[in-house]
This record gives structure tokens, C-alpha cells and sequence, in this order.
């Protein structure tokens, strides 16, 4: 704790304690004023350290998880998450503060924690009220809510170590991702010929670059190069507190990526229909390629809707819009297409991270290789044959 004096008139100065910083990252300043010779304002200054550092362990004593969680959700959760972000962090910590919001924060003990995750595990917890405990992919929801939330209180003085970092973290069977086969595919493709032409490039945008819901929805005309055939991402859409905005990538990093000659094809008689509807309507170009009925940009929900309804109405296998995207990187990679050049269509920044996700397509691909070598084999076997 630091402390200083400054003279403000005749025998008059002004004490000055510095001690720790607030939720916005500045420090907290404590300050004084006592009217002595500048000898006593040094000793008064002293026990003006030693009275704030009181205060500020009492203070610590005192204040409860669920106070610092109200004072977090204000300075921190609300400026800097998104609509959904804030939602689901307010659902989270709803169950946590019911389990331990009493406890005072320097009371709280990896005990405490590693008690709340096996209630969670419990029949009963579900608000659904089914049978069973929350999964561990919830719980580990739960786990790195906590985590930030105590790495705060670290941060802004208030805790002195976060006790989750004593928890392991719970561990989460890897799901492997839905996509179609080519049988599939092809049933969808199919299906999708009788659609509106705004939705058949939709899905065929999807399908023909990997990318995530977000970055679709978010392609401007200026973003498709049709002399080279590529496509520019460097946008998504997103939900905050003040509506649906736009935002860079997830990776924060433009791509560009090739794209079928039929996909764009499709998009140039596209762009002539848009164009030709909105003209009829009174309205002129639009910058966007997928709009509401309104002209407006379409809504990030609207196309996952769309979707799912589309796959209904023809009985097709379950798959959502990310399905798509997993099948694209799948078919990629079991086509022998190198793991950089699909992690750079994916967006992902590093090749870990596909290869990580991908694996099953990854062992289908090591299986074809294996053929071949077969197939070398036998061709030599059949001409010592000869």
C-alpha cells in the first residue's frame, strides 16, 4: 500500500493512500485532509495507511460471493458480453449463487466447489425436471463461469488466489460432429432444387465454403471476386445489447477461399433476380446478399429456422447449418485435400485445431491410404504372376 502528502495551504495537507484497483483497472484512491506541520502530517499519513488497510480487510471479510457477482455482472458482464453471451452467464451463475452465493468470498474453498459439482451431477438439479444430474459439458460450463468470476476478484484485489484453479476442470467425452455422407448430400442437393432461389444459396454457400453461420449471413456482394472465382470472409454477424451488429471474424483475420464454378454460377443469376425483385418493390441495390422481406439484412436466427424447416419438409437426416459446415471440412480431408488448406477454409488459425475436430475424417482418409499401398501390392504380386 503506497501513500504520499500534498500540501494544499498554510499547516493544511492532504493524505493520499493508494491501495488495489477497481473493475475498470484503475487504482483505488483513499485520501485525508488534516491541518498539522508537515513533520505530523507524515505520522498522521502513517496511521492513515494502517486505518485503510483495516477498513479494506474488513471489507473483504465481509463481502459475499453474491455481492462481488452483482458488482461483476455491472462493470464487467454487461459493457463487454453480448445479448446471448450475458444471458448465459446470468443462467449459470443463477445456480451458483443458489449453491454458494452466502458464502463470503475468502470463505470459499475448492471443498466448497468440488461439493457444488457433484450436486450438479445429482438427480433432480434439471430445470427441465428430468431424470439425471446436468451433463458434463454443463457443469464445465459452470466451472469456467466460476473461474472468470473469482479470476476478477484476484485481479481487482479482492481475493488473494481463485480456489476453481485448484479444481480440475471437468472433463467433457468429445462429441463426434454430425455430416452428411455423400448419399445424404446428394438427397439434400436434390431437395433443395425446388426452393426459393435465396435459400438454395444459402445452403449452397454452406456447403461450398465451410464457414460458420455467422460469416454467411454476413457475405457482401463486393466480398465474391467472379473473375477469380473466390469469396472474401472477414465479417459476422452478432447479437449485443444494442441489436444484431456486424463484427470481424472469429479469428479476427480475413481469408479468401476458392469457390466451385457452379456455386458461382448460381450467385451471378442470383444477383439478377435480387436485383429485379428489389427494383420491383421500389428499393435499390443492397450491399448484402441475403435480405429479410423488408430489404432489410436478414435476421442471424433466420437462416438456422429456415434450415431446419427445409430438412423437416423433406424428412431428411437431422443436421443443422454447423452440420454443414462439418461436412464440408469431412469430405475435404477424406479427399486427400491437405489439413492447412482446409483449416484455412474453416478459419481456424491453427492446423491443431482442425486435425482435432476432424479426426474420424482424418482416420477415413489414413484408411484410403492404406488401399493404395494394398493396391501397389497386389499389381506387383499379379506381374511376378507373368
Amino acid at each position: 500500500m503506497a501513500g504520499y502528502i500534498q500540501k494544499r495551504g498554510e499547516n493544511v495537507w492532504q493524505l493520499v493512500v493508494t491501495k488495489g484497483r477497481d473493475s475498470t483497472g484503475k487504482k483505488r484512491r483513499f485520501s485525508k485532509t488534516v491541518k498539522c506541520g508537515e513533520r505530523q502530517a507524515k505520522k498522521e499519513l502513517a496511521l492513515f495507511v494502517a486505518e485503510v488497510e483495516q477498513k479494506q480487510l474488513l471489507n473483504l471479510e465481509n463481502i459475499t460471493l453474491a455481492d462481488f457477482v452483482e458488482k461483476w455482472v455491472r462493470d464487467y458482464a454487461e459493457p463487454h458480453l453480448t445479448t446471448r453471451g450475458l444471458q448465459r452467464y446470468k443462467e449459470l451463475l443463477d445456480r451458483i449463487l443458489q449453491a454458494m452465493g452466502h458464502l463470503k468470498l475468502t470463505e470459499i474453498t475448492p471443498l466448497h466447489i468440488a461439493e457444488f459439482y457433484s450436486n450438479l451431477r445429482e438427480d433432480g438439479v434439471r430445470k427441465d425436471n428430468k431424470p439425471g444430474g446436468l451433463s458434463q459439458e454443463t457443469i464445465k460450463h459452470h466451472h469456467t463461469v466460476l473461474k472468470k468470476v473469482l479470476n476478477d476478484a484476484v485481479k481487482w484485489d479482492l481475493l488473494v488466489a481463485n480456489p476453481v484453479l485448484k479444481i480440475q476442470t471437468p472433463k467433457v467425452e468429445k462429441k463426434e460432429a454430425k455430416f452428411y455422407d455423400e448419399e445424404q448430400m446428394a438427397q439434400l442437393l436434390l431437395a433443395l432444387e425446388d426452393e426459393e432461389i435465396q435459400f438454395r444459396v444459402l445452403v449452397k454457400l454452406y456447403i461450398s465454403t465451410g464457414c460458420r453461420r455467422a460469416e454467411v449471413v454476413a457475405f457482401q456482394w463486393d466480398d465474391i471476386d467472379f473473375n477469380n472465382n473466390e469469396i472474401k470472409i472477414e465479417r459476422a454477424l452478432s447479437y449485443t445489447r444494442g441489436g444484431q451488429q456486424i463484427k470481424v471474424t472469429k479469428t479476427e483475420k480475413s481469408r479468401k477461399i476458392a469457390l466451385p464454378e457452379s456455386t458461382i454460377k448460381l450467385l451471378k443469376e442470383y444477383r439478377q433476380h435480387q436485383n429485379k425483385k428489389r427494383l420491383k418493390k421500389g428499393l435499390g441495390k443492397t450491399q448484402w446478399l441475403f435480405t429479410g422481406r423488408g430489404g432489410e439484412l436478414i435476421f442471424l436466427d433466420t437462416a438456422g429456422k429456415q434450415f431446419s424447416r427445409f430438412v423437416k419438409k423433406h424428412s431428411l437426416a437431422p443436421i443443422t447449418l454447423q452440420g454443414l459446415r462439418h461436412t464440408h471440412g469431412t469430405h475435404l480431408l477424406a479427399k486427400g485435400i491437405d489439413v492447412r488448406t482446409v483449416a484455412n477454409r474453416l478459419g481456424h488459425s491453427e492446423t491443431s485445431t482442425t486435425l482435432d475436430v476432424y479426426t474420424h475424417a482424418l482416420k477415413s482418409a489414413d484408411k484410403a491410404a492404406a488401399n493404395v499401398i494394398d493396391q501397389m501390392f497386389i499389381k506387383s504380386k499379379n506381374l511376378n504372376k507373368k
